[in-house]
């Protein structure tokens, strides 16, 4: 309910990536039923979130479900001003974490915020016994670095380490301890964007229980560090020039070699145009670099022996018949196409390139785009160029006339940078 109290937190720090060992730091405020600031005393307190399975048959059917266990870590009291919020920080070390953040009384109000810490795992949780918890001690990393992978199972057992990427790269059996473990994997020169680290955990089976036998799959991307094949495109153009003028376009390429050859190829575009199908400017470093799909199928049997114990099956969802606002938006421009392609240039010595178009009576906003590559790196570069008279006219003619009709034509002269 809106017009009740109510606690905004806020971390400061990225939820997916806070480093073990690190401090997790928040801001708490009170917000009264209009959603002004408030003066409180605050009490909060941060648990640590531990997650089991366990099975249960229940009339010939086995099933599972979740536990979670919490353990407090640290708590205090905070004092929050209507000027300024409350400051709360513990240390945590790799898990996953609820801060709980309260107001003292029968009627007092909660609030609540779980974030990971430790290592980077890209905030997904395990949702069934299934799945594997598994981070990485880094987002990127250089070929010729070791990655650490670190696997948490609390009942610990044999475990296949393998990298994925075109092929099978490289595997490695190990045995890990309850709890966890780390596992190091280099990084190879050959992985292009990167590759898929998946960790396959085995539990035998269980006779006393009458369990089947059952594994647990994690799955965590290895991205390369691609800051050295990407070039910095910096548009050096004016922000505002008149209509019917020339566009000149210099463009500055860095990340080049000595010697390099690179080229560039230059777009100048009415915004109008471009909204009307939500274009974007053209980022080839997001498409060569980014994560890849995983290529390869993983097979084995364990699904259908837990399915042969009566599970239940999870169920594949999909849907379609949405366009996910991928219609047309915004009304197409009346005025003479503004829409220019300067084709492959190629870069100088010093990195520099430069087109002009010749732009025709227009006024709007006219978006430059501009791509550059060599033989092993991309880049790309964007910048707006407002495009008006100090005077403008426009004119709003009917469309459409047929013999007989009257036609009436509506002029507007706009003020836009002229003198009073």
């Amino acid at each position: 309910d809106l017009g009740e109290p109510r606690i905004g937190i806020k971390p400061l720090f990225n939820t997916t990536s806070l480093g073990e060992g690190e401090k997790a730091a928040f801001e708490a405020v009170l917000l009264d039923a209009d959603g002004k600031p408030a003066a409180a005393r605050l009490d909060w307190q941060l648990v640590r979130l531990d997650t089991s399975w366990q099975w249960y048959s229940r009339d010939g059917y086995w099933s599972y479900e979740s536990q979670t266990i919490t353990r407090k870590i640290a708590n205090g009291t905070v004092e929050s001003t209507g000027e300024a919020p409350a400051a709360i920080s513990a240390d945590v070390d790799y898990g996953r974490y609820r801060l709980e953040v309260s107001t003292s009384g029968a009627d007092g109000t909660l609030s609540s915020v779980v974030f990971n810490a430790g290592w980077y795992t890209g905030g997904e949780t395990a949702d069934s016994p299934e799945m594997l918890d598994v981070a990485l001690d880094k987002a990127t990393y250089q070929p010729g670095e070791t990655a650490k992978l670190r696997i948490a199972a609390k009942q610990g057992g044999k475990a296949l380490v393998t990298v994925l990427g075109n092929g099978l790269l490289s595997s490695q059996e190990i045995e890990l301890p309850k709890g966890g473990g780390d596992v190091d994997i280099t990084v190879g020169d050959n992985w292009g964007p990167g590759a898929y680290a998946t960790a396959l955990l085995y539990r035998p089976m269980d006779e006393a229980a009458k369990r089947m036998p059952s594994r647990a799959i994690g799955v965590r991307w290895i991205g390369i560090d691609q800051a050295k094949r990407t070039l910095k495109v910096a548009l050096q153009t004016e922000a505002k020039i008149k209509s019917a003028s020339e566009l000149t376009i210099p463009v500055k390429v860095e990340g080049l070699e000595p010697g390099e050859e690179a080229r560039v190829t230059i777009a100048a575009v009415d915004v109008g145009i471009l909204n009307l199908t939500r274009y974007q400017v053209p980022a080839p470093e997001a498409h060569f670099y980014a994560q890849q799909k995983l290529a390869l199928e993983l097979r084995d049997f364990y699904g259908c022996l837990i399915d042969g114990m009566r599970a239940e099956r999870g169920k594949l969802r999909s849907g379609g018949d949405g366009m996910d606002g991928a219609g047309l938006q915004g009304s197409p421009p009346v005025e003479e196409t503004v829409s220019y392609y300067s084709g492959i240039l190629n870069v100088g010595a010093d990195g520099t390139a430069s087109t002009s178009f010749a732009l025709p009576s227009f006024n709007g906003t006219v978006r430059v785009m501009a791509v550059a590559w060599t033989k092993s790196k991309v880049g790309h570069g964007t910048s707006d160029v407002i495009v008006r008279d100090a005077v403008a006219l426009t004119a709003s003619a009917p469309r459409f006339l047929t013999l007989g009709d009257d036609a009436v034509v509506d002029l507007s002269l706009h003020n836009v940078d002229g003198p009073e």
